[in-house]
């Protein structure tokens, strides 16, 4: 009995340790996210009012971060307790960055759109147009969004962030050739490394605080160039992490797994994307092309209420391929 007691204490100190390293590395993400130039949180504990660490300071958001498993929903539950002590400090854009990552762009679109209203200073004005622009880019209305990343360019020059931001849009609008070439510049300023595992690739390609290239579309197409399986499984796993947020990067990655054999999990992936984003047009067409494959193989409905909204949205928006 002592010794499954100790085994607790061990895996419940290691949850402990788990929170504290997450919080740290969220913390970090969120200042480069929301374009902080300097950001700091001291926690304190609730009862004593001296520093703590996370875990004693905020133990309810420990709680819950215990009971989540993906990389995903844990950071953006976290993100949400640090825009709690945070938001008041936030400008409109900073705010729309935020809520983007958490998966909630309607609501930064309302929020750019309002702010839109009134004059917006300019050292904003640039920041806010990327924002504009990220946001668009999610909801899919990717021409609006190429104009607002080229204004946020031409308002700012050099920012690595705005020209991810430029490729991309220029990408999704089936500019290709305008895309690679900034794909291209950013990779050629990437330094070389002796280590060539995927997770230092990863970390000096994609990941947001430490890449050249931040850009789901990228990853992407470096993903499917992957021949290696357990190298390929690797960056899948470290790409939808870091791109989750992405309904483009979402709706590819299933796409991906489909083309490899494996449609039950491109399946589950995109049904995931369109109960949570309804309004992705793509998603929603090519959800309905897994069902009508699923139905004729399996000759029954594998989901029908999911088909029916799904085939009911599609009627209603009067949405074609």
């Amino acid at each position: 009995a002592m010794a499954k007691f100790k085994g607790f204490d061990k895996q419940s100190q290691k949850s402990k340790d788990d929170f504290n390293k997450e919080w740290i590395e969220a913390i970090t993400r969120f200042k480069v996210m929301v374009g902080f130039k300097s950001f700091n949180l001291n926690l304190k504990h609730p009862k004593t009012k001296n520093p703590a660490k996370p875990h004693e300071a905020i133990p309810e958001i420990f709680h819950q971060w215990q009971e989540i498993q993906s990389i995903w929903d844990r950071r953006s539950l976290i993100f949400e307790a640090i825009y709690q002590f945070s938001g008041q400090f936030m400008k409109p854009w900073q705010v729309a960055n935020y809520l983007v990552a958490i998966r909630e762009p309607l609501e930064a679109f309302d929020i750019l759109l309002e702010a839109s209203k009134n004059q917006i200073s300019q050292e904003d004005y640039g920041l806010h147009c990327a924002a504009l622009a990220n946001t668009l880019n999610v909801l899919s209305y990717y021409e609006d969004a190429l104009q607002w990343a080229q204004k946020a360019n031409q308002a700012v020059s050099n920012d690595r962030y705005f020209q991810v931001l430029l490729a991309d849009s220029y990408w999704l609008c089936r500019h290709c050739d305008e895309a690679n070439t900034i794909y291209q510049n950013l990779m050629a300023q990437i330094p070389q490394s002796e280590d060539d595992s995927i997770s230092q690739m990863f970390s000096d390609f994609f990941a947001l605080e430490t890449g050249a290239i931040p850009s789901p579309i990228f990853a992407i197409q470096i993903g499917k160039k992957l021949s290696d399986p357990s190298q390929a499984e690797e960056f899948w796993q470290l790409a939808e992490a870091e791109f989750y947020h992405n309904p483009y990067f979402r709706m590819n990655h299933a796409y991906y797994l489909t083309d490899r054999g494996k449609t039950e999990r491109g399946f589950a992936k995109l049904a995931t994307l369109v109960k949570e984003m309804p309004w992705l047009r793509e998603a929603n067409l090519n959800l309905v092309e897994y069902f009508n494959s699923f139905n004729a193989a399996l000759g029954k409905q594998i989901m029908p209420e999911l088909e029916a909204e799904v085939r009911q949205r599609i009627q209603e928006n009067a949405w074609t391929i």
